[in-house]
């Protein structure tokens, strides 16, 4: 799996031959999280729709996010076994999010949502492992950083994604705006197919026997335990926050489709600068060190929702938190990544997100019995538990300290 560094021509530019892939997968991730961040702004409109309950939300949310790291692992066999079709495999995970939305969209039933945003986190989680995979292998000497901007594409796609939904919300009803969602995935589908494709190819494929191998050698690795712990707390949190930050300003605060999209916006817009430099910075001082900034920043800023109230205070906590509620997957990529060295790269992003995911599924579902008996606003004092646990394994030594690359 050695990288390569050649130049190819691209639209009559000569680029280095591993640009186009990182070029692809940011875009395509920015995309992954436009219809993420989609699907996490329509839930109050699909809770008024078919009078759901709080605790119904948080199942669903539980679904779309727990249920779906099950798949991740299939997918981390997929991008090592079969990495001569990875622009087949991309580009269908893209399409497939505006069949799944499309479809959340005709559904009448809590259980037709329940099924279709299942669906719908599968072809999400499906995208991670061989994106990720590719990053990981072309760039093993600024990894940190390249998955930095494969983070900073998908907290775009989480910037645009609630601003366009919400404007589409104010003009039509979100039957019809997810209906419309299946255009664009389809177009982007292609696009990042032909990208790809014409891309050397990225890695060497794995045998089905050395890669469920290299799984048992995986689980094994201590230093990797530590990380899949990180991993599912820091999810814990997401997941509680992403799920019922909406439901808050909605409900609470009173505020307008258009004007949640646009404080999930902002939510994203802080994590963008911040995701490369981060990264940057573990290249350069060291995962933990980063790590350990990070978590205290995201306890810090969960308590602050909390506590803070409504007007400017309340939103300045939203960015507050919005710095460090995505920057810090990224890392804990890069960390994993760095523990297991050159091998079954796709795998390893598989089980991280796979096993942090399946660990924190019930975070959505304790979430909506937090909101459902103490009020939504205890769900922020819920989420820094988690947040606050994913620092104190870092600290007891869920790092690894990166030496510089040679120049």
């Amino acid at each position: 799996m050695a990288r390569t560094t050649s130049t190819v021509n691209l639209l009559g530019f000569r680029v280095q031959s591993r640009t186009p892939s990182l070029a692809a997968a940011v875009a395509g991730h920015a995309m992954v999280h436009v219809f993420l961040s989609g699907s996490v702004l329509v839930l109050p409109e699909i809770k008024t729709a078919l009078g759901l309950t709080n605790t119904n939300v948080g199942l669903l949310a539980a679904a779309r996010d727990g249920l779906s790291g099950l798949i991740s692992f299939p997918a981390g066999f997929v991008a090592d076994r079969y990495a001569s079709l990875m622009a087949a495999i991309l580009g269908i995970s893209i399409a497939s999010l505006g069949v799944f939305m499309f479809l959340v969209g005709v559904s009448t039933t809590f259980w037709m949502v329940l099924l279709f945003m299942t669906l719908l986190g599968f072809a999400i989680v499906f995208w991670h492992p061989p994106a990720l995979a590719a990053i990981s292998v072309q760039y093993p000497d600024r990894r940190g950083f390249a998955i930095g901007m494969h983070g900073m594409g998908g907290s775009i796609g989480e910037a645009i994604g609630p601003v366009l939904l919400g404007l589409l919300l104010s003009v039509m009803l979100w039957r019809s705006a997810l209906q419309l969602s299946i255009i664009p995935a389809l177009l982007m589908g292609v696009g990042v197919y032909l990208l790809i494709r014409a891309a050397p190819a990225l890695t060497a494929e794995t045998s089905a026997r050395r890669y469920f191998t290299g799984i048992g050698d995986l689980l094994r690795n201590v230093r990797l335990l530590l990380v899949l712990a990180t991993a599912a707390c820091f999810s814990g949190t997401q997941i509680a926050i992403m799920s019922f930050l909406p439901i808050y300003a909605r409900e609470d605060l009173g505020l307008s489709t258009t004007a949640t999209g646009l404080m999930l916006s902002m939510l994203q817009v802080a994590g963008i600068g911040s995701q490369p430099v981060l990264g940057y910075l573990s290249d350069r001082i060291g995962r933990r060190v980063v790590l350990s900034f990070g978590f205290l920043g995201l306890t810090l800023g969960t308590l602050s929702l909390y506590v803070s109230g409504e007007g400017l205070a309340f939103f300045a906590s939203v960015a507050l938190t919005g710095l460090f509620l995505f920057p810090m997957m990224a890392i804990i990529l890069a960390l994993g990544m760095d523990v297991v060295g050159r091998t079954m790269q796709g795998t390893t992003a598989s089980i991280i997100f796979g096993v942090g995911i399946i660990l924190a599924a019930f975070s959505g579902w304790t979430a909506g019995r937090v909101a459902d008996t103490y009020g939504v606003d205890a769900v922020f004092l819920y989420a820094a538990i988690p947040a606050s646990l994913s620092l104190l394994f870092t600290v007891l030594g869920g790092g690894v300290r990166v030496p510089r690359p040679s120049p």
